[in-house]
């Protein structure tokens, strides 16, 4: 352990981890000359060894460090890249199920390879989770030869993959995925009629990565499917022409930081005189609701922040990620009233079906971890919510990136001005700048000044025609001479490097040559490659003639799939001749990278200007930590103005008054004593606005833990119907039990006779209870009347009549939540109520259960079952004989 924490510095000696994780890592470092020599069949055969021995004891130190050992000689292998120490103790604190905290630029895709070889070893499956589709994909395709190499399988889940697919994919050892996917196959999973339509497997063990946006960013936001119902679109139009005729404060009230609209006892009046009606709130003829989201769309929920319009729909925006968040929709028709907002096609409104939080959801994992940059913010709520213990890993090398105090102006123009010219003098010297804004809204305002300062700049928002060069855009903005604006965590899962990402720029630049050799495309030669091409030309003839004899779409693709020339099959002609003249390139372009990146160190490194401090002090640390990667020098500086959101709709009073004793704008920074007082008052509204929305999540995370009880009973009731191979056993066990509490096997033995031949002069429901009742549980007769003919149909029928008293349940819920907090005013517990009103909905929902599926099976004639006596019930025991009760 002393040479670990001697190699590692002061650093390490001052952090809070665990010794035995040192004495683990130092093992680790001792085990890489044993596995040197070792073959892929080698390798193989000893993830064999230890996967018996995981199944024996999974605590086993000895299989910890042996897997570890395997992963970073694999890596080593295939990559070219070796786990450091940092990377080892990371990779340890996700195997146990914690959070680590790793900084941008310290390798955290890489570190996920340790845990996740690890507990592939069980074979149960486990799920590595990234927070949008590219981060999925390019994790997958870049590790999936170390992977392999060691003899694991890899899944992918893409939006577009269709059932069989995603079951192909989910049987892999590891499978990469988005949260929302997940989430969603979770869900579907529980609707499915048909058993052999489900695609998860049971859960085991899944890795977060960005664990902070996913848990905690998106907590609020529930995975919600939902069923269409009945349109009325007039309603919305009416609404909006009538919120637009009432007067702000007095027919209404604006609630800016809970983003609510309130009608006035002047406004109701004003609502029944205008719609001649004495009953807003009648079930039959509601409008409250629709008045409400009217209001809401216009005061509170803004174009180019909130929501972008894409195709003539309305797309919302994360307002953490900054991009847009596929397939989401507002709720209870705030989603119409915006889209009637802007007259477009108002779109169908949905009923919930089901649904489910990811706080809720990722509970059910056995074994959860996550990596971030910026957990130990949270770390309070991590603990609280999810029993999760964030460790903290330190560089590998000191940060040496200055955050500069905030400079805060009176306006938005003078604050715009600003970055505008710092930017230009940036620019001047040709160091790179990355601009984070808040809002789609201010990165354009942005760009638009840069344009006609003629400064050359890359922007990076949720506008379509900027998402898909995403990844392009960020990689590059540390190349000299770079300006990017970018909304807040866009790209993120992408280092920046000082210089550029020469492995990026190569891929990229060889797609490019290769589209001119084959199609003729316009080839922007920014290496002067033409004065070298006579060294590479037999090379780029061969290519020609190989990807000429593949279909052109087959050609295209491959062109467009080479992202990474390392990962090529090197057994092929076609892949040697591609990686030699890759190889070629990175020779060739490696020194003028060298000599770029010193540039950009020696200017200073990269410039981040944020243009906005966000509600979350987390947030704005993910946007300082995109410069300063791995000991990088870097810069970062907010610019603030007194119109941001954070002020106008959490600054309250003591702001407003602030602005009244102001002189009149200068566009100057806001100095003295007042100047001092507001940059000391950022992060207490900050905090202020954090402790806010922390209690709003607590308090949604009991509630959720309350229901989430019920809503697992649903499913694993739901389940076992599913599974029932016998509906003719659960139809008696119902006649018999008096609730669901108690699922025993139960028959009625024999009493007459029944010929099946004679069946169909027989009418149906007489021939079911004949086939119910008669017949026990080995009754040849009785098992085909309940065979193919019958048992899907009737499946079909009671599942969907379950789901359907299950969404009036959720509904009834939900409606009650949503009022139980005036239970304080009666003295009483609103958690306690919603509790007891949880459960006694409960009850009356298997009650309504056992109803429907007797009536369904039976037609609802079950009053001739009424008489039947104990002793005509028999049960099945242990050995599967038939015995008296």
């Amino acid at each position: 352990m002393n040479k670990i924490l001697n190699r590692l510095g002061k650093t390490f000696r001052r952090s809070q981890i665990p010794s035995e994780y040192f004495t683990t890592v130092e093992a680790i470092l001792e085990l890489e000359s044993k596995f040197s020599s070792f073959t892929e069949s080698e390798i193989k055969e000893r993830i064999n060894i230890l996967r018996a021995k995981y199944k024996q004891n999974i605590n086993d130190n000895g299989l910890v460090i042996e897997s570890f050992a395997l992963t970073r000689y694999a890596t080593w292998v295939k990559l070219g890249l070796k786990h450091f120490e940092t990377q080892l103790l990371g990779g340890l604190i996700l195997k146990d199920g914690k959070i680590a905290e790793m900084k941008t630029g310290e390798g955290k895709t890489l570190v996920a390879t340790l845990p996740a070889s690890f507990h592939a070893l069980s074979q149960k499956g486990l799920q590595i989770v990234t927070v949008n589709e590219y981060l999925a994909k390019r994790d997958k395709e870049t590790l999936q030869s170390v992977y392999n190499f060691m003899g694991f399988n890899v899944g992918l889940i893409q939006q577009t993959m269709n059932n069989s697919a995603r079951q192909i994919n989910y049987a892999a050892d590891l499978t990469y995925i988005t949260n929302s996917e997940l989430g969603f196959d979770y869900l579907r999973d529980n609707m499915v009629i048909d058993p052999r339509k489900k695609v998860l497997r049971p859960f085991y063990y899944a890795l977060i990565d960005e664990v902070d946006s996913v848990l905690i960013d998106e907590a609020r936001t529930p995975l919600v499917i939902g069923n269409p119902v009945p349109l009325n679109s007039k309603r919305f139009n009416k609404a909006k022409i009538l919120s637009r005729s009432m007067v702000r404060n007095r027919h209404f009230e604006i609630d800016f930081k809970k983003r609510r609209a309130t009608i006035t006892e002047e406004g109701y009046r004003f609502l029944e005189l205008s719609l001649g009606t004495t009953d807003l709130y009648n079930q039959q003829n509601s409008w409250v609701l629709y008045i409400q989201n009217a209001l809401r769309a216009d005061f509170l929920y803004n174009l180019d922040r909130d929501y972008i319009i894409q195709d003539g729909q309305v797309q919302i925006i994360d307002e953490f990620t900054g991009r847009i968040a596929i397939g989401r929709k507002w709720s209870d028709g705030l989603h119409q009233a915006i889209e009637c907002k802007h007259e477009l096609e108002i779109s169908q409104q949905t009923i919930t079906q089901n649904s489910i939080t990811y706080p809720n959801f990722f509970s059910l994992f056995p074994i959860l971890s996550g990596m971030t940059g910026t957990a130990k913010t949270s770390e309070k709520e991590f603990l609280d919510f999810y029993n999760l213990q964030v460790i903290v890993i330190p560089t590998k090398n000191p940060i040496q990136r200055n955050d500069l105090e905030d400079l805060v102006f009176q306006t938005k123009r003078s604050k715009f001005q600003a970055i505008l010219t710092q930017t230009i003098d940036m620019y001047k010297a040709l160091r790179p700048v990355l601009v984070g804004t808040s809002t789609i809204e201010d990165s354009e305002i942005i760009k638009q000044l840069f344009v006609y300062s003629n400064i050359p700049c890359k922007i990076l928002n949720a506008k379509p025609e900027n998402v898909d060069l995403e990844s392009a855009i960020v990689a590059q903005s540390g190349k000299l001479g770079a300006i990017t604006i970018a909304t807040n965590m866009a790209g993120r899962g992408t280092d920046i490097l000082l210089g550029g990402n020469l492995k990026y720029e190569i891929n990229s630049y060889l797609r490019s040559l290769l589209r001119y050799i084959l199609f003729s495309r316009e080839f922007k030669d920014t290496f002067g490659l033409v004065n070298y091409f006579y060294k590479i030309l037999f090379d780029l003839k061969f290519i020609k003639i190989e990807l000429s004899q593949l279909p052109l779409t087959d050609c295209i693709e491959f062109i467009e799939r080479l992202v990474d020339v390392e990962q090529l099959p090197s057994e092929s002609e076609l892949g040697r001749r591609i990686n030699k003249i890759y190889l070629f390139l990175d020779n060739l372009f490696r020194e003028k990278w060298q000599f770029e990146r010193e540039t950009v160190i020696n200017l200073g490194g990269l410039l981040i200007l944020g243009s906005e401090r966000h509600e979350s002090q987390r947030v704005d640390n993910q946007l300082r930590g995109r410069a300063g990667r791995q000991g990088d020098p870097g810069q970062s500086c907010f610019f603030i103005s007194l119109e941001d959101e954070l002020f106008s709709r959490y600054g309250g009073a003591v702001f407003d008054k602030l602005l009244t004793t102001l002189p009149p704008d200068n566009g100057e920074i806001i100095g003295g004593q007042s100047g001092k007082w507001l940059a000391d008052s950022i992060s207490k509204v900050q905090k202020r606005v954090e402790n806010f929305f922390y209690e709003g999540r607590k308090m949604n995370f009991v509630y959720d833990k309350i229901f989430h009880r019920y809503r697992l009973a649903y499913f694993f009731l739901r389940n076992r119907l599913l599974l029932a191979k016998n509906y003719r056993t659960v139809f008696v066990n119902l006649l018999v039990s008096p609730s669901f509490e108690v699922f025993p096997i139960r028959s009625v033995e024999f009493f007459s006779s029944f010929d099946l031949n004679n069946s169909k002069q027989e009418n149906a429901i007489t021939l079911l209870y004949q086939a119910t009742i008669s017949y026990d549980i080995n009754s040849l007769e009785g098992q085909l009347f309940f065979a193919n003919e019958f048992e899907l149909g009737v499946k079909q029928i009671i599942m969907t009549k379950l789901d359907q008293l299950w969404v009036k349940y959720s509904q009834a819920m939900e409606l009650t939540r949503e009022t139980i907090g005036w239970q304080a005013y009666a003295q009483k517990d609103p958690v306690q109520q919603y509790e007891y009103y949880c459960g006694l909905g409960f009850k009356e929902f298997l009650n309504s259960i056992k109803t429907v599926i007797l009536a369904t099976l039976g037609k609802g004639e079950t009053e001739i079952f009424d008489n039947i006596s104990s002793e005509e019930v028999i049960e099945l025991d242990s050995t599967n004989k038939i015995t008296k009760k």
